[in-house]
């Protein structure tokens, strides 16, 4: 049986972390169980104290082995599938754009749509105590985990802009043109685009593409509004609309993406859906 909890982070660092998930257990004898990440504008570091995880970006499989103790996954401009397998004890961070920022410095950019080992933006010795986590029940590595991210995070100074920046996007949800939002910063387009490509890798308007397909599917999942009114009230021109910028970040429909098994369709939940906590401070 596997095991899944989602758990949420000290009020010192919940404008940088979103939430710490955490699974462990035996998948199902003879089978890999292939999830998706889906693209929703932050950063996830990975500890993985079991059985190799799989990657790949088809939904069928997840072929490509990986190895890594720990790693981070940047910014996605595409849904990441994971492969699950065997014995199961994976510890993951999954962060803010501006917690990424915080914690890789103003090179986060760099980590766009890919999955970097940590031992390459992090010396040795930060690794070595993560690998000592190993010691411990999977949710007793929490503190530890806390206390580390406390202690790095101190010596990043926020950048009031960035802050500033950061609340105005996530406040619209992905809607609006960055014209209008630029209306309500002291910022010219050009040095916008130069900011987000070296701290999200990609541009104000394709970030602001992934949040509004982050929240669409948000909506879509809960249910409270019909999938035409879901589209009008996110911005699209219609249904038809929407289904295609669907296709175009997450390679399903709609109605296909609600039918694909996510972490709570497999597992035993304990602690329940988390809503985002927009970012406070950059």
């Amino acid at each position: 049986m596997l095991t899944y909890y989602e758990l949420r982070p000290s009020a010192v660092l919940a404008p940088y972390v979103r939430a710490y998930r955490v699974l462990v257990g035996t998948a199902p004898a003879g089978q890999s169980i292939v999830v998706p990440y889906f693209p929703d504008g932050g950063l996830e570091i990975t500890l993985n104290y079991g059985s190799a995880l799989g990657r790949g970006r088809n939904f069928d499989s997840a072929t490509q082995v990986d190895s890594a103790f720990a790693a981070c996954s940047g910014v996605m401009l595409h849904t990441q599938m994971v492969g699950l397998s065997g014995a199961l004890d994976v510890l993951n961070i999954q962060l803010h754009v501006n917690g990424g920022v915080a914690l890789f410095g103003s090179g986060a950019g760099s980590l766009r749509d890919a999955h970097t080992p940590l031992n390459a933006l992090w010396p040795p010795d930060v690794l070595r105590r993560m690998e000592d986590w190993g010691k411990l029940p999977p949710l007793e590595r929490i503190a530890p985990l806390e206390c580390l991210l406390s202690t790095r995070l101190a010596a990043h100074t926020p950048d009031p802009l960035m802050r500033q920046v950061f609340k105005v996007f996530h406040a619209a949800h992905g809607q609006g043109r960055i014209t209008s939002l630029l209306d309500r910063l002291p910022i010219s387009d050009r040095t916008l685009g130069r900011l987000f490509q070296q701290q999200v890798g990609i541009s104000p308007k394709r970030y602001l593409r992934v949040m509004r397909f982050h929240e669409t599917l948000k909506r879509l999942r809960s249910g409270s509004a019909s999938w035409a009114d879901t589209a009008l009230a996110m911005g699209y021109y219609d249904q038809a609309h929407m289904d295609h910028e669907l296709v175009a970040l997450a390679g399903l429909s709609a109605r296909k993406l609600l039918m694909v098994e996510t972490f709570g369709a497999f597992v035993q939940t304990s602690g329940g859906f988390l809503q985002d906590t927009p970012p406070e401070s950059a």
